[in-house]
């Protein structure tokens, strides 16, 4: 799947596409990892789904790999899906083992179930954890965005509060165009 992802109309036309089910797992990956590549480059923010799925690269042990496979069958011969742990052991990277499982999800009729009885290749792939709070860099550390939430009217007696406004609604984008020495600053009044 090729797509233009030249400007930050590109970028948003491309995030609503994200959005859609009409993408397989793997391309709302390779999607999510190209949107988040440039919008990186262009200084754009993406929605926090498209940011967790394009960075989360964590992927599971084959053990629990294959624990997440048994669910299948329940719905597929065991047989069948032996032979799929099988061939997930033997691939290394992450989304071959996912466009495997999903080739044999479709094969077998089993997409409709994703996410309802049985996890999605993805997610059977890479450790992605739904809960996760989403996180900002602020000079060298990652900090919760709900603190820079939590710490809005401290930062406003500092600096405008157009400012701390655009921070809230854009974390990424905001702090990525500061100074080092404005992003220490605004680091030491949030942790003070």
């Amino acid at each position: 799947m090729k797509i233009k992802l030249a400007s930050e109309a590109d970028i948003v036309a491309a995030s609503s596409l994200f959005k859609t089910e009409e993408l397989l797992p793997s391309e709302k990956l390779v999607l999510a990892k190209a949107i988040q590549k440039a919008a990186t480059k262009l200084g754009v923010g993406v929605d926090h789904q498209i940011t967790k799925l394009a960075s989360y690269n964590l992927q599971r042990s084959t053990e629990s790999i294959q624990k997440l496979l048994e669910e299948r069958k329940e719905y597929v011969e065991a047989k069948k899906v032996d032979r799929l742990m099988e061939k997930v052991a033997h691939k290394i990277k992450a989304l071959d083992k996912i466009k495997l499982i999903e080739e044999f999800d479709l094969t077998n009729g089993l997409d409709h179930l994703w996410g309802k009885f049985i996890s999605d290749p993805t997610n059977v792939v890479l450790e992605i954890r739904e809960n996760e709070e989403e996180k900002v860099k602020v000079a060298s550390a990652e900090i919760p965005v709900s603190v820079i939430e939590q710490k809005k009217d401290h930062l406003k007696k500092y600096f405008v509060n157009s400012f701390v406004d655009k921070l809230l609604e854009n974390p990424n984008e905001v702090i990525g165009s500061l100074k080092p020495q404005t992003q220490e600053l605004l680091y030491s009044l949030i942790n003070g």
